[in-house]
């Protein structure tokens, strides 16, 4: 599929298509005949651009949402995600934006246990990616303070095989 250049925002090139097509049917309404042709033919030209526009804008969208989420999914541990989230700069939720500085405050309330899980969103996986990080992050402490004793244990290992 060739990709056209577009010289602005495409929702603006999209908006601008909009209003140009009701500004001509107003037009047309008011001054000319509905059944002539040439108006139609315009008509349908319009039509065309605007939904080509909202296919190519609506594909650059739901690219650029799987490239974000894939860098979320990336992210190995919370240094990488915060990482990602300034480069991401916001994401949208259900019901407002989410600045990365914020995005970065609400995981490392959570993180804390000062925030329930539920406060950040699960729009590009977020949530996800914050409770398999925290998931890790408890293995990890679990690992760490084990009742094995660290000291002696090459000793052990020594006379058990007599070296």
């Amino acid at each position: 599929m060739e990709k056209i250049k577009i010289e602005q925002n495409p929702q603006e090139e999209l908006n601008s298509k909009e209003e140009e097509l009701e500004k001509f049917l107003k037009f047309r309404n008011s001054s000319l005949d509905a059944r002539h042709s040439n108006d139609a033919k315009i008509i349908k030209e319009k039509e065309a651009e605007i939904k080509k526009l909202k296919n190519e804008l609506g594909l650059d969208v739901q690219e650029e949402m799987n490239k974000k989420k894939e860098l979320i999914a990336n992210s190995k541990n919370f240094e990488d995600l915060y990482k990602t989230l300034e480069h991401i700069k916001s994401i949208e939720g259900s019901k407002e934006a989410f600045s990365s500085d914020r995005l970065i405050t609400i995981i490392e309330k959570i993180r804390h246990k000062q925030l329930p899980l539920n406060n950040i969103t699960r729009n590009l996986e977020l949530r996800n990616k914050v409770t398999e990080l925290i998931k890790n992050e408890e293995e990890d402490k679990t690992i760490r303070s084990s009742p094995i004793k660290k000291t002696g244990t090459i000793e052990k290992i020594k006379s058990f095989f007599n070296l």
